[in-house]
């Protein structure tokens, strides 16, 4: 029987984490391994998992020294599970929950189509709301933008170009020809530059019969709006101008740009500090169109920017050398 790696980053996700865990003991088939990476939690996840499941011997935690977001936690967790040899590697989001024969029929999948010929590369689960109905926007292609799988047709097998890491089965193969998750992208399209990398090494397919519970704490889209929370726009527009650059080319841009200036038009439009959340915005198409991971807004920074601390800094440290347009090659685990 195959092995599989499940491997979660969390952080300041305790209960979340802990109800995600449960889901993968209750699994048909047993997992390999479960890694947890923490990214520095401040809430007890360490000590709660390993209260929950003293000296389990399936499941492995790792705590890194500083927060790196959801794709540096990813990055961390697939080089275990790359390391660890496992044939599949399992990305599960915190706040999910699959259903108990999902995983199952991920596997029996993946066994079909090959025995029928096809090279996969990886298999997503099909997302659910807290509300039985279909997250269709995780599953779909890309051109410039990503094009949800219209819900009619989420139905058996469905080639894809994207998944969200809610539920993806991604190959050892495919992992050791792509490389691994940018950890640069911090949170935001980083399972879209995975998938889109791995499809070069074999086939993408979304698996309708296997079911996970997306929970998405966020489900008032207003919140990410908030002031507090706008950081996020920076990395999801810096780190959608790079995929689509370094998949698609710059024809893309034009429309991203439009996009974005559509975005920067509804701040003016009922939002306060309206001249900040600007410059943030145009601060990610600016990085995002040069390939500037070097210089990014944390929400520690962010923090800071909104006691008083500039936004531009008086000298911008050096570009990294791990952003350049090629598929990263020294991301592999």
């Amino acid at each position: 029987m195959a092995s599989v790696a499940a491997i979660i980053p969390t952080y300041n996700r305790r209960a979340l984490l802990l109800e995600c865990l449960d889901s993968l003991f209750r699994q048909t088939v047993p997992l390999t391994r479960i890694i947890v990476v923490d990214n520095a939690s401040t809430d007890g996840t360490v000590e709660a998992v390993r209260a929950r499941y003293p000296s389990h011997p399936a499941i492995e935690i790792h705590r890194l020294d500083r927060n790196t977001g959801a794709s540096g936690g990813f990055h961390a967790a697939t080089k275990i599970a790359f390391d660890g040899g496992y044939d599949w590697i399992w990305y599960t989001d915190n706040d999910s929950e699959p259903e108990p024969d999902a995983l199952e029929k991920l596997l029996t999948a993946a066994a079909d189509l090959g025995s029928k010929g096809n090279t996969v590369a990886g298999l997503a689960s099909l997302k659910i709301d807290t509300r039985g109905r279909i997250q269709a926007s995780h599953n779909g292609r890309f051109t410039w933008r990503q094009i949800p799988v219209p819900e009619k047709r989420c139905r058996g097998i469905v080639p894809i170009e994207y998944g969200a890491f809610t539920g993806l089965l991604v190959s050892r193969d495919a992992i050791a020809r792509a490389g691994s998750v940018n950890p640069d992208y911090f949170i935001w399209c980083d399972d879209l530059d995975l998938c889109l990398r791995i499809g070069k090494a074999g086939g993408l397919f979304l698996i309708a019969d296997s079911r996970v519970l997306h929970k998405d704490i966020v489900t008032d889209r207003s919140e990410r709006f908030e002031l507090g929370n706008f950081w996020r726009y920076y990395f999801g527009t810096r780190n959608w101008l790079h995929t689509a650059i370094v998949h698609r080319g710059w024809w893309a841009v034009p429309p991203i740009l439009a996009a974005c200036l559509f975005r920067i038009a509804t701040v003016w439009v009922g939002m306060n500090r309206k001249v900040l959340r600007t410059r943030l915005l145009l601060k990610g198409i600016r990085d995002g169109l040069v390939g500037n991971f070097s210089d990014p807004v944390t929400p520690g920074r962010w923090r800071r920017i909104l006691d008083g601390e500039p936004l531009r800094r008086a000298t911008a440290p050096p570009r990294s050398k791990t952003n350049d347009r090629a598929p990263p090659a020294n991301l592999s685990p």
